[in-house]
């Protein structure tokens, strides 16, 4: 059964939220990079509309769940995409190269002391964004099974594998993401993904324009 969550009163009472909220939602990733660029300071509606999805978890005791797949994900974007990434390409630029030239992988080989001084100078973005996941509360989890069920049945790449025979359009990670949620026992995923939507065991709250 979902919870409501109250959005204000009015002179007639409550008034209702159309969003009902289970005992557990999962975060897929991006919803974890909008929550973290909102702790950063920043304050478009769609990232409000994610702190205030966030609150009303809180608010029913609505438990946000995410994996280390989309902890690895994270850290990718506010790592290397965010970060690594365009630091790297513009010290290639200054130190004489075409930008169209850039590969992070070449650049770490052939400046090894550059790339090692950008790396460390931004060495404090995962270990604020694990940070953050404790301050938010967002737990990190992964089914758990016995050896012999391992063995006997591997679920979540099972499962997976069923979704992307089933869902052309969906991402093998997000299949993923999606087996590891229907694993845990969640059916209810936070994402602004539109993709997911096509998944009818799922339940899909946009985050950016949920109703709350």
């Amino acid at each position: 059964m979902g919870t409501q969550i109250e959005r204000d009163r009015g002179p007639t009472g409550r008034v209702m939220c159309a969003l009902q909220l289970p005992q557990s939602v999962y975060a897929d990733t991006d919803f974890l990079v909008l929550l973290t660029a909102y702790a950063g300071g920043e304050r478009d509606t769609s990232l409000v509309n994610c702190k205030k999805l966030h609150d009303a978890c809180r608010k029913s005791s609505t438990a946000i769940v995410t994996s280390v797949l989309a902890y690895e994900e994270a850290v990718y974007i506010l790592l290397y995409k965010n970060r690594m990434i365009p630091e790297c390409k513009s010290e290639f630029v200054k130190l004489g190269n075409r930008e169209r030239d850039f590969k992070l992988s070449q650049f770490k080989k052939h400046y090894p002391g550059q790339y090692a001084n950008i790396y460390h100078a931004n060495m404090h973005v995962p270990v604020g964004f694990h940070q953050f996941l404790r301050q938010w509360r967002i737990s990190l989890r992964f089914p758990s099974y016995t050896l012999k069920e391992m063995e006997k049945s591997p679920r979540v790449a099972q499962y997976a594998l069923v979704l992307m025979k089933k869902y052309v359009t969906l991402e093998p990670m997000d299949c993923l993401h999606i087996s590891i949620a229907r694993n845990l026992g969640i059916d209810t995923v936070i994402t602004s993904d539109k993709s997911y939507q096509a998944v009818n065991s799922i339940r899909v709250i946009d985050p950016r324009s949920a109703a709350i």
